[in-house]
Parts: structure tokens; C-alpha cells; sequence
């Protein structure tokens, strides 16, 4: 062999040698800079539980006795050679977000439930479900606000009041043996609803920031929102316990009920799970942020009420196929010249152009990002396609690919909103091939559809629609000593769990003073500031309908309290230990400062004969 021949042999394999390895591609980049400015502090004492599914339906049960808990992730894995069809969990409370009318019947039925309490359960229900979003001008998203309420309440978890009414609405129509007739109401910039409940309408507002249920002079006659616009004083009247006072929206408002039946189409809300592949919820997102295509972003004012990474969760699916024979099943849509070998695929014809394409089909959920990774035995390229739609999309070979870049991570074509796309890998030559693949995608999750761990014994239910002969391991990461995560265990059957944040709040009802505002975006940079930060914080509940309506009967709490997220009980009784009636009240909470104490929030809380949202305590 002549000496250039060698030479040139040599450049050959060294440069077949430094194209192959691991390619690394980040589609979407970290898109909220706080989250890598404050990020959600490392636990203190983490741990895990683990189990097994073989079935179609399997109940687990996962006891917890630490009073500060904070949940981290949840991981659902094919362990299996099947494709797992649709698995689905809930946690203790078994609210199923999948279909209005079972969640219905999970909330009304088996308590000897009045219509109005029926009613008020859905009411207060809504607010641990969904929270408050406001949109930045022009960043509402190309499809707007969605309307579809089951979407709401997986996908997004936080949205404005209209889609507040819509999510409320819908679960009212479905509760069994009442079919409320309901109405949305549209006020001056902000809208409401009234129902119907025993031949008279309810005056309603969903919205967290002015979430109520009027009555007239009485405090116990429903009032219609003709008769608040009639008599603005009650409303305004109830704002020194209540902090809400809408009057201004309701002054000048035509007040037209718009009837609608809320027949909504169900998206299915599952996944399917191919071989090799799992979904990880975390309920502290990890750090993308969908501003651009399906969803809100905050407002530039801090002192708004928006919607921030700090309030919602995230779920990534991670898929590593087998690419040796008999390895991967159910995402691949084509290929073309590939052999699979004990090293993974390889060029039938190394002369040709060989190629897989793998199908990310998450529709309904709206995508925020994606990491790719392609191990290549000398040189290859790795593209993606997507398809502009609500709805998952077939594929065509037909459709637009975009060459990925390892210094690139924003594309013109990107896949933030969306609901599927497609992964092309190409290799050509001889000694070329694809050796591994990682397709890790990360969709919106709203953390209060996530079957989250609670204080006392869990029942973590399990379901599939078809196993496929797999097996499911699913993972529970948690931190047993969180310092800021704060659980008061109830100890009778009577009274309610108020929960709330202290040192940024999720919602805010109270509009003034700004300083007090305790926005929610707030939170983590408090909480990364200043550790064992306090605030002097006091905890009032009044009598908000009947006899003694306005009275203070009770001060919960009422010293410091370190930044961190509250759940503290109420036994249902006042200063002197007397078991109040059942009814409705209010629950105020004041934060101390140099101006003295300033209401910060406050809502109603209804107190039924059985204590609600039965505790894994008391069950």
C-alpha cells in the first residue's frame, strides 16, 4: 500500500471516528430565566416508592406519615414488550379528570347532599382544581383561550374567568339526578354565572380573585345578578370579610344570560406507553415555559395575578427504543434500507440512503420542548416535522423536515404548542449505522390532575385500557422533611382544610395594598432569598350566611409563619369550642407588615355535616 493511500485511510477512519458518538439536540431551551435564577430547592430527606402492574386495574396502597411532605415526581414505566394503552391514575381522592360526569359523581353522591350543597361541593372543588391566569398583550397564544373545560383541567390547570365559568359549568350539567340548568353571565370586562337550583338562579363567580355565592339582605335567599346590579350594596357589604367586591363590574353590565348545555367533545386524556418508554410527572415543572403557542404568559406588572412556573407541573415522556431484532413496537411510521442488528440498525444497502422515523404522538397535550439524543456508528442527521393542529395529525413522508443543529435550540419551526411530531434519523455508507435513540418530550401538566401522596394511607389507583402482556412499574420521588410544605392533620369528621401560601400566594383576592399583594410569582425568589424567612400572618374565619352573618367567630392562627405552603385545619368550632352549623363562611387571612396587618386573601368555605375533601386521616 502506497504511503498516501495509508494516509488518507487514516483522515478517513479518524474522521469516521469523530463524527460518531452520542448527538445531543435541545429543542426549546430553558424559556423562563427565573427558573435557573430560583429554582425549586433539593430535598432534604428524599424517598421513594415503588410497585408493580400487571393487571388492567390495580389498587395500591402507600402510607405517608410525615406532616411535610412535598411530592417531586411520579413515573409510570413499561417494564414490558407490549404497548400499554391508555394507563391512568388517581390519587386518594379518586377525582377523575377525564370525564365530567364520573368526577361529578365522585364530588355530589353518598353525602345526603342538598341541591345547593351539591352545588357549593362543586363550587369550592373548582378552586383546588384550577387557578388563575391573566395573558400578557399578544402572548394569549395563535389558538387563544381554550374553551374545552376537560382540556382545562389536565393540560393547564390555570386560566381566566371565562374558562373558570366553563370548567364549573360543565361539571355542574353533569352531576347525576340534578342536570343544573346554568347560564354564563357577562359583566362589565369579566365574566360570571348564575344556576339554577329549585326554581330560583344563583348568583355565582368562579374566578379565584372574586370566587363568591350571593345572597340577598337575608343572607339566605339566592340573589340573581339583575338584583346585585339593583342593590350594589350587597356586595360591597360583604368585602370587609369576604375581600371581594366586583360592584364595578356589575354597575354598568347588561347582564344577558347566555344558556349553554356545555356538551363538550372528551379528548382522551391518556397515553399510550410504548416498549421502553415512561412518563415522569414532576409537579415543580422543570423549567420550560409555554408562552408562544397554548398557553399564558405573565403580565410584566409583578403585583398581577398571572400565571407563573412556579404554579404548575410538568410531565416528560422519555422514550429509549430496542433497536436490535424483535426490539421496538408502536412508534415507528417508516423505514427505509434498514437492518436491525445485535448492534442496532444498520444499512441494508450501504450505497443508499437509510432512515427511521419515529412518531411523538401526545395529542391532547401541548408540548413546551424536547431533547434528542442519536448515537451514530460513524456520521448521520437527525430531523424533525410537525403538523400545525389541534389534534394528532397522520404522518406522510410528505411532510416538512428541519435539519436539527447541536448549537441550535429555538428553530422556525418549533414544536411549543403543539400536539405531535416526527423524528427522522439518516445514516448512509458502509460501517454507518444508528446504535441508540432517546426521544425525551416534555408536555404542560396541571399538578392537581397528577395523582400526588398525601398525609396518612394512600389509594393510588391504576388503570389501562389494554396492558399488552406489559407490566408497569410506576415510582413515587418525595421529600419526607420539606421546609416549606406544612400538613395539620384533622382530628374529627367536622370542619375544613384551608390551605394557603405564605410569602407568594397562588391567587390573591385582595387588590390593595399593592405591597401586600404577595404575588405568587414571588415565591421561589422569597423562598431562595431569605430560607427561614416569616411573616407575621393571621387566620380569621366569619359567619358568611344565616344568623350572625359578618361576625368574626374564630381566629385560626395568628402568629409567624415561615415562607411555604399551608394546609391548616378547622375544626368547626368558634373561640369558646361551640360545633358551628352547617352553612357558609369566610375565611380571611391578613399578613403583618409596617403598615399593621393587611388582608392578603380571602373566600368562601362551606362547612358541611361530614368534613370534605374526606383526609386519608379520617378515612
Amino acid at each position: 500500500m502506497k504511503f498516501t493511500q495509508l494516509i488518507t485511510l487514516l483522515l478517513l477512519s479518524f474522521c469516521a471516528s469523530a463524527s460518531a458518538g452520542v448527538r445531543s439536540y435541545i429543542i426549546e431551551d430553558y424559556n423562563d430565566e427565573e427558573f435557573e435564577r430560583f429554582p425549586p430547592p433539593p430535598p432534604v430527606k428524599e424517598e421513594t416508592s415503588r410497585f408493580t402492574v400487571v393487571g388492567r386495574e390495580h389498587t395500591e396502597v402507600i402510607s405517608i406519615l410525615s406532616t411535610n411532605l412535598r411530592n417531586l415526581s411520579v413515573t409510570i414505566r413499561n417494564a414490558g414488550d407490549g404497548v400499554i394503552k391508555r394507563p391512568y391514575m388517581t390519587g386518594s381522592f379518586g377525582w377523575d379528570f377525564r370525564d365530567q360526569t364520573a368526577l361529578a359523581a365522585s364530588l355530589t353522591q353518598n353525602d345526603g347532599l342538598t341541591s345547593f350543597e351539591k352545588f357549593v361541593r362543586v363550587h369550592e372543588w373548582e378552586e383546588m382544581a384550577v387557578q388563575r391566569a391573566e395573558p400578557a398583550p399578544g402572548k394569549s397564544g395563535r389558538r387563544g383561550f381554550v374553551a374545552n373545560p376537560l382540556r382545562m383541567l389536565n393540560q393547564f390547570g390555570q386560566c381566566m374567568c371565562g374558562e373558570h365559568v366553563n370548567v364549573l359549568n360543565s361539571v355542574l350539567r353533569a352531576i347525576p339526578d340534578e342536570k343544573f340548568r346554568v347560564a354564563k353571565i357577562q359583566l362589565d370586562g369579566h365574566q360570571t354565572s348564575e344556576v339554577l337550583i329549585g326554581g330560583k338562579w344563583y348568583a355565582s363567580d368562579a374566578s379565584p380573585t372574586a370566587r363568591w355565592i350571593y345572597f340577598q339582605k337575608d343572607n339566605a335567599t339566592p340573589a340573581t345578578f339583575a338584583e346585585l346590579k339593583a342593590n350594589p350594596d350587597l356586595i360591597s357589604r360583604i368585602a370587609p370579610y369576604s375581600g371581594i367586591d366586583i360592584t364595578d363590574y356589575v354597575k354598568t353590565a347588561s347582564l344577558e344570560r347566555k344558556m349553554e348545555d356545555y356538551e363538550f367533545e372528551s379528548p382522551d386524556f391518556n397515553y399510550d406507553l410504548a416498549p421502553g418508554e415512561s412518563i415522569t410527572m414532576h409537579f415543580d415543572m422543570r423549567g420550560r415555559f409555554d408562552d408562544r403557542n397554548a398557553n399564558f404568559h405573565r403580565w410584566p406588572d409583578p403585583e398581577r395575578a398571572y400565571r407563573h412556573w412556579s404554579d404548575y407541573g410538568s410531565a416528560v415522556f422519555d422514550y429509549g427504543p430496542d433497536l436490535t431484532p424483535g426490539g421496538y413496537r408502536g412508534c415507528v411510521v417508516e423505514e427505509k434500507n434498514v437492518t436491525r442488528t445485535a448492534g442496532g440498525l444498520e444499512p441494508t444497502d450501504p450505497s443508499q440512503d437509510s432512515r427511521i422515523v419515529f412518531a411523538v404522538d401526545k395529542a391532547p397535550w401541548a408540548i413546551v420542548g424536547a431533547e434528542i439524543e442519536a448515537s451514530f456508528k460513524t456520521d448521520g442527521n437527525v430531523y424533525i416535522a410537525r403538523k400545525s393542529d389541534d389534534k394528532s395529525a397522520p404522518y406522510s413522508p410528505s411532510v416538512v423536515w428541519t435539519r436539527l443543529d447541536e448549537s441550535r435550540k429555538e428553530y422556525d419551526v418549533p414544536l411549543e404548542g403543539e400536539m405531535n411530531y416526527w423524528v427522522k434519523f439518516e445514516f448512509k455508507g458502509k460501517g454507518s449505522g444508528l446504535s441508540s435513540v432517546r426521544i425525551r418530550t416534555e408536555i404542560q401538566m396541571n399538578p392537581r390532575a397528577m395523582p400526588g401522596l398525601m398525609y396518612g394511607r394512600n389509594r393510588i389507583r391504576f388503570e389501562a385500557a389494554d396492558m399488552g402482556g406489559s407490566s408497569a412499574e410506576v415510582t413515587y420521588r418525595y421529600d419526607m422533611e420539606s421546609p416549606y410544605h406544612f400538613y395539620e392533620a384533622a382530628t374529627e369528621n367536622y370542619g375544613r382544610h384551608i390551605r394557603f401560601r405564605v410569602g407568594g400566594n397562588t391567587h390573591t383576592s385582595y387588590s390593595k395594598p399593592a405591597s401586600y399583594r404577595n404575588a405568587k410569582g414571588e415565591f421561589w425568589r422569597n423562598l431562595k432569598r431569605n430560607p427561614d424567612g416569616t411573616l407575621p400572618i393571621t387566620v380569621e374565619i366569619f359567619k358568611a350566611s344565616g344568623e350572625g352573618t359578618g361576625k368574626l367567630i374564630r381566629t385560626l392562627k395568628s402568629e409567624n409563619l415561615r415562607y411555604g405552603n399551608y394546609s391548616f385545619y378547622w375544626n368547626g368550632r368558634d373561640e369558646n369550642g361551640r360545633i358551628q352549623p352547617v352553612g357558609m363562611y369566610s375565611v380571611r387571612i391578613l399578613q403583618g407588615g409596617h403598615l399593621g396587618y393587611q388582608p392578603v386573601f380571602g373566600s368562601r368555605l362551606y362547612l358541611f355535616s361530614k368534613f370534605w375533601p374526606i383526609p386519608n386521616e379520617l378515612r
